[in-house]
């Protein structure tokens, strides 16, 4: 049985404008989007964490994430929980 768990984190993002879009983007989870707006940038980024959230979530890559990128993740995510912390390092490995 899967049970779904809320998780917040503070992500620190840049937000440039290039042209006429603005483009959002977090090094910590190579993640970038744009939007017409500056609020539209916001919305659109924070739409495609989530995604990128759950998909980890739902193909158990927490575990290889933590693995590969170890404290430094840590200091990009901003400070989480010693529960959360250790929520993701009990995650099984996948095979």
């Amino acid at each position: 049985m899967t049970t779904k768990q809320t998780i917040a984190i503070k992500l620190a993002i840049t937000i440039i404008k290039q042209g006429r879009k603005y483009i959002a983007y977090s090094p910590a989870l190579n993640l970038s989007t744009s939007g017409k707006n500056l609020e539209e940038a916001r919305k659109r980024f924070a739409e495609i964490t989530n995604i990128f959230l759950e998909e980890i979530a739902e193909h158990n890559w927490g575990q290889m994430m933590m693995d590969a990128a170890g404290e430094d993740i840590l200091k990009h995510l901003g400070p989480i929980s010693k529960k959360e912390y250790d929520y993701y390092k009990s995650l099984p490995d996948k095979e």
